[in-house]
């Protein structure tokens, strides 16, 4: 038999659930190599200064965010987050990257970002995407997570309680957990 080839960028879910002007986001914390896994005692996201975070790809990327990137000044105006993300966050992210000899530089991690309410994706590439439909999810569970998400939300018109969203939020993470094997069933959720 072949050795198992799991791509270091396609282990884990993250998923995230904007909310009545918060965001939500969870990740498993189940860490994957080739045919093992084991429970960690650091998750996967975290809350800097007010910018939710959580990342795939590796735990050094997610080490490199957490406590080397310098702390985020986010702009008061939400219609300024966008721009923001471009030409400030992202230049601090490769810069804290290549800081600590991580990546090259045109490519980084995947990660979730929460700001102002607002859910936002940040590719490998460093592009920055925001999903119209108010929730995301990256990893190797994310098609099984984004189904969860969908699926809570067609059954139930929205989540009228903070609770119901991050109800929602556990329950994709569960999902995904069950069906790949390279996602646990256990997260953690911050709220901001």
């Amino acid at each position: 038999m072949g050795k198992l080839n799991l791509r270091r960028d396609k282990i884990t879910c993250i998923v995230g659930l904007e909310h009545k002007g918060k965001v939500i986001i969870g990740g498993d914390v189940q860490g994957t190599g080739g045919n093992t896994k084991i429970l960690h005692t650091q998750p996967k996201v975290f809350n800097k200064k007010g910018v939710l975070m959580g990342y795939t790809s590796s735990y050094r990327f997610g080490q490199i965010l957490e406590h080397n990137l310098a702390d985020p000044v986010v702009p008061e105006n939400i219609n300024e987050v966008y721009r923001w993300l471009i030409t400030v966050l992202v230049p601090d992210i490769k810069r804290a990257l290549k800081d600590h000899n991580y990546g090259k530089d045109d490519s980084g991690g995947n990660a979730l970002i929460g700001v102002r309410g607002q859910l936002w994706e940040l590719q490998p590439d460093f592009s920055v995407l925001r999903s119209v439909l108010g929730y995301n999810a990256v990893g190797s569970g994310e098609e099984y997570a984004k189904a969860s998400v969908y699926t809570s939300t067609a059954n139930f018109g929205g989540f009228a309680t903070l609770d119901a969203a991050r109800s929602a939020v556990e329950l994709a993470i569960a999902t995904a957990g069950n069906f790949s094997p390279s996602v646990g069933t256990e997260a953690v959720l911050l709220v901001a």
